[in-house]
């Protein structure tokens, strides 16, 4: 099977290369090929921006989070989510410190956010290009898989920390 082609993108300058010329298609990062696939389907973007609108929507209606961190309420002690649905609501609400404070890490969906509205609502042109562009910003920079790192740490220290306030 094949990686995508953006023909004629890539030889114009209006989006950079993901890999050499003759690379084969493993040679893209697994986190721009995730990138790639995820912006590159608008049913799936749809369903992810869909899905996150269903849960805040309701949770807003209902007065409380309709999802409980399964981990927390086993072990009392924070995954590395924990957190982050009311940083996201107080966010909306324009309360960044409050936001900051709950989850450092939320801003960055409001990235994410916006990456999928662009893949939802352009056309299949357009999401080609975005999502091609979003692919090869992420192959130069590692930006996603920086992140996904520094939340993992995040999560270890916090849960080291609570273990240790407990103990």
């Amino acid at each position: 099977m094949t990686a995508p082609t953006f023909q004629g993108l890539e030889k114009s300058g209006a989006v950079a290369p993901t890999s050499p010329p003759n690379a084969p298609p493993s040679a893209e990062s697994w986190s721009a090929a995730m990138v790639r696939t995820v912006l590159g389907q608008r049913a799936l973007a749809w369903a992810l921006a869909g899905g996150v609108a269903f849960y805040f929507g309701a949770s807003r209606l209902l007065g409380f989070a309709i999802y409980r961190c399964p981990f927390h309420a086993a072990t009392g002690h924070p995954c590395p989510g924990c957190g982050m649905s009311r940083a996201l609501a107080e966010l909306a609400a324009g309360n960044w410190r409050e936001a900051l404070r709950l989850h450092p890490f939320a801003p960055y969906l409001i990235v994410w956010a916006v990456m999928l509205a662009g893949a939802a609502l352009l056309p299949a042109r357009g999401r080609d290009r975005w999502a091609a562009g979003w692919a090869a910003f992420e192959a130069r920079t590692r930006f996603h898989a920086a992140l996904l790192v520094a939340f993992t740490v995040f999560g270890i220290a916090r849960l080291l920390w609570s273990l240790w306030r407990s103990a």
